[in-house]
C-alpha cells in the first residue's frame, strides 16, 4: 500500500482546458494577474485536495475534454 496525503504536493501536465479551468479558478477567488506556474517539463505543482477541488467536477468517465494528462506525480520531500 502507497499513502498518500491529501496535503502532498502533486505534479500534473494541464490541457489547454485545464488552463481555462484553473485560470477561471483564479479570477473566481480574485487573483488577478496570477500566471500559471509550469516547471520546465511542463508540470503544474499544487496540493492534492486543492487539485481535487479545482477539477473534480471535470474528472468522469467518459469526459473527452480532460483538464490534465490522467498520470499523477506524487511529490515527496
Amino acid at each position: 500500500m502507497i499513502e498518500v496525503n491529501m496535503n502532498d504536493e502533486v505534479k500534473v501536465k494541464l490541457t489547454e482546458f485545464g488552463r481555462e479551468v484553473l485560470n477561471f479558478r483564479h479570477k473566481e477567488i480574485g487573483l488577478k494577474g496570477v500566471s500559471i506556474k509550469e516547471d520546465e517539463d511542463g508540470y503544474y505543482t499544487t496540493q492534492l485536495h486543492d487539485l481535487m477541488y479545482t477539477f473534480g467536477k471535470y474528472m468522469y468517465m467518459g469526459n473527452n475534454n480532460i483538464p490534465f494528462d490522467l498520470n499523477i506525480g506524487i511529490v515527496r520531500k
